[in-house]
């Protein structure tokens, strides 16, 4: 067995998505992560083995049937206090059990002996779902918050989320809410009941920015003080006439509490 090693749950399954990126290219869909707050940031553990089976399942998932989305969700104990047992659940699921399972298993398999009580299980749950768990040590022992904010003044700021989706509506307000923050969510499009002048942060999905928009930006920004920011894709040229902080997808809870700090106090980073 591997020696357990240090590492970030969010620059590992940033590796993932990187990894299927370069396989599947315009192809690849869109990672949507549920973290719950007793996710550490960073985990010992058999890092290497983890990214490999969470890579293959999902590749498994992409040759199995056409994707745009997939959803993830990272759960562990609220109290984690030393080793825990870790699950990445992938839900929404349309294929069968009988049609997905065996091939799955017996592509992991052998990975699943590295890692510490490994299982891999199905359930009919949460539309059909896949359940990787396996045991993970914390590096930050007696760290019950995991994320932590400079200063109680960063905490419980005005947020709006302009996003296309729900599923990662729902996402980016459980981690936003984590620290803690307000939040309000525009689903499709930018609504005029969320006056922007109200908020101190405004994130945009890219493919919501328009014309209108930005030019409403353009104004608010020449009368206050609210931040913004612009979710998207990595080397993509947005070609933007105003200054905005970028949020990569797909998102984590590392990046959104990278991009609080970005925007309210540039002292720390995870």
């Amino acid at each position: 067995m591997k020696k357990d090693k240090t590492f970030n749950i969010n620059i590992m399954l940033k590796r993932v998505f990187e990894a299927l990126e370069t396989t599947y290219k315009e192809k690849t869909p869109n990672l949507v992560f549920y973290f719950s707050k007793g996710v550490p940031a960073k985990m010992k553990g058999s890092s290497s083995i983890l990214y490999f089976i969470i890579l293959k399942i999902l590749q498994h998932l992409i040759q199995k049937d056409k994707l745009d989305e997939i959803l993830i969700s990272i759960e562990a104990p609220d109290e984690f206090l030393y080793k825990e047992l870790v699950s990445f659940k992938i839900t929404n699921i349309s294929i069968r059990e009988d049609e997905l399972m065996p091939s799955l298993i017996e592509r992991v398999k052998d990975d699943l002996k590295l890692l510490d009580n490994a299982t891999l299980t199905y359930s009919e749950n949460n539309g059909g779902s896949i359940e990787l768990a396996t045991h993970l040590a914390t590096s930050e022992l007696g760290c019950r918050r995991h994320y932590r904010m400079p200063s109680k003044d960063m905490l419980n700021k005005n947020i709006l989320l302009i996003v296309k989706g729900r599923n990662l509506a729902l996402s980016l307000t459980k981690m936003f809410k984590y620290f803690p923050m307000n939040v309000d969510i525009s689903i499709g499009k930018y609504k005029d009941k969320f006056l922007i002048n109200n908020y101190d942060l405004v994130l945009i999905e890219d493919s919501l920015l328009n014309g209108d928009l930005e030019n409403l930006i353009i104004e608010d920004k020449e009368i206050n003080k609210v931040q913004f920011a612009l979710m998207g894709a990595k080397n993509i040229d947005y070609n933007i006439n105003i200054p905005m902080i970028f949020l990569e997808k797909p998102v984590t809870q590392g990046s959104v509490y990278n991009l609080l700090i970005e925007v309210f106090n540039k002292n720390e980073s995870v």
